[in-house]
């Protein structure tokens, strides 16, 4: 075979690859008649759970250390906000603690049970985290987990 039908021939291929690619990520597009079916009426039902852990978000913490030697405490101040309709509470934290070289040394994993009403703003200073052994130069920190406060416990 020629170069020129070797390059027809992977075109060729490439296209129907392509093609299929697409129609698999687009499958609405090439719905047949009988395919298509009436829009669902009912709209799918909400995670309350879900829809708060998307509403509560860390703004902004920093992390500092106490003491000397073995006795060297990790320190957090996290300010939350919590944009949701529904108060929060036990905010479950997942905190990774980088050494120098950006390798992971520690992790924490705190769980802050007090009350975060909707739509505020809060700061919590003095978040035990934990013994740290060894010099922390960076720390991610994300929500993990919380708790909707119940209607009758939040009057």
């Amino acid at each position: 075979m020629s170069v020129r039908g070797w390059i027809i021939w992977l075109a060729a291929f490439a296209g129907i690859f392509f093609a299929g690619r697409y129609i698999h990520q687009h499958p609405e597009q090439f719905a047949t008649a009988s395919q298509v079916t009436a829009p669902q009426t009912a709209a799918t039902p909400s995670n309350p759970i879900v829809d708060a852990m998307r509403a509560f978000e860390i703004k902004q913490f920093s992390i500092t250390k106490t003491g000397r030697g073995k006795n060297t405490m990790a320190v957090g101040t996290f300010t939350f906000e919590n944009r949701g309709g529904r108060p929060v509470t036990d905010v479950r934290l997942r905190c990774d603690h980088a050494g120098e070289s950006g390798t992971i040394i520690a992790t924490s994993s705190p769980t802050i049970s007090e009350v975060f009403e909707a739509h505020s703003v809060r700061t919590v200073r003095n978040l035990n985290m934990g013994v740290v052994r060894s010099p922390i130069e960076k720390s991610d920190c994300e929500v993990v987990g919380i708790s909707l406060v119940s209607p009758s416990a939040a009057r």
